[in-house]
């Protein structure tokens, strides 16, 4: 696994309102992370725990290598973590864990990746495997660094504490010889990188409710007074029309779930009811003409619909949408339909 890995396997993207179960789900989706059941008895140095199943990712053959967890943190001396990086070099059995970055952003941490590399085009090596992956270090209570997690020779893992040197480490921990801390130990300098995320997130939706709340309303009020033009009937026009609609999908019946209506079947959307007495009135509320005219047939008929491109000084109706408007075939306004059985009468009035 190349350095790159250390940059990418915490990154994620800052979205609405993802909860911080979300947070963490996404993180065990991009980092690449082996499952250990147990937490560390603080009246002890000693830990055995058998290793869960390694979910499956695009790194499961290198995790499967691993048969050592190095946890480190910026606050060790830099020459003390060089050298300690760089008797992992080339190892596929050992992995380092970083509980974040400083200061949770990884531009803090490019003079440690850029240097990792250095070091290891000069040893002719493979970069040593790093990773951020905080929920280790809250399973283990790691608050102190080096610590190494070791899966000895009878299958189960056991931790201890210090551990500059890395062989040394794993000896001890197969001996059993590790009930003090092999090496001097540093507090974990990094924020957990998760409820970093977390925070970021929160304040992003801090910063930005009233923004957001703002043009919420503002496409309410917007979609509120009318999103369409249509030009003015220049004309007197009277025909029927019959409204049809064409399915886009099949119709399944609830209960027999067998196919009623066919995609693409063209029906009648006043088939079913051709005793109504439905009237759709389309008008500009801009226009006082159309406005006055709406006003009259509301009066006459105040079961009739009305529909209106811009409110303007409209009291009453409702914001044309493209779907009605397609549905209805309305080109120009005021238009009037008038039921007439299973088709509707169209007329149009030249403004007056």
């Amino acid at each position: 696994m190349s350095w790159a890995l250390f940059a990418l396997c915490f990154s994620m993207p800052v979205v609405a309102e993802p909860t911080l179960q979300e947070l963490i789900e996404q993180g065990n989706k991009q980092a690449r992370s082996i499952n250990f059941t147990g937490k560390m008895d603080n009246s002890s140095q000693e830990v055995m725990l058998p290793i869960d199943e390694i979910p499956d990712n695009p790194d499961k053959e290198d995790a499967d290598r691993a048969t050592t967890i190095v946890f480190i943190s910026h606050s060790i001396p830099e020459n003390e973590l060089m050298r300690l990086l760089e008797q992992g070099s080339g190892r596929d059995d050992v992995l380092f864990v970083l509980r974040g970055f400083v200061g949770g952003e990884l531009a803090n941490s490019e003079n440690m990746l850029a240097k990792i590399a250095e070091k290891s085009v000069k040893l002719n090596k493979e970069p040593p495997n790093v990773m951020v992956y905080p929920q280790a270090f809250n399973e283990y209570e790691v608050i102190k660094v080096p610590a190494v997690l070791h899966q000895n020779k009878d299958g189960n893992w056991y931790m201890a504490q210090g551990g500059l040197d890395i062989n040394y480490a794993i000896s001890a921990i197969e001996k059993h010889q590790y009930k003090m801390p092999l090496s001097r130990q540093w507090v974990v300098a990094e924020p957990d990188q998760i409820e970093v995320q977390y925070k970021k997130v929160q304040n992003e939706i801090a910063q930005n409710s009233k923004k957001w709340e703002e043009e919420r309303l503002a496409a309410m009020d917007k979609q509120f007074n009318g999103e369409i033009i249509l030009p003015y009937a220049t004309q007197n026009k009277k025909e029927l029309f019959t409204p049809y609609y064409t399915l886009p999908e099949n119709i399944i019946h609830p209960e027999t779930r067998k196919i009623m209506y066919a995609k693409g079947t063209k029906i009648n959307v006043l088939g079913e009811d051709k005793t109504g007495k439905r009237i759709l009135v389309f008008v500009d509320g801009r226009d006082k003409w159309q406005v006055e005219y709406a006003n009259t047939i509301h009066q006459q008929a105040p079961h009739a619909y009305i529909f209106y491109t811009q409110r303007g000084k409209l009291e009453h109706g409702i914001p044309l949408d493209g779907l009605i408007t397609e549905r209805f075939q309305v080109t120009e306004v005021p238009t009037v339909l008038i039921q007439k059985g299973n088709r509707f009468e169209r007329r149009t009035y030249k403004r007056r």
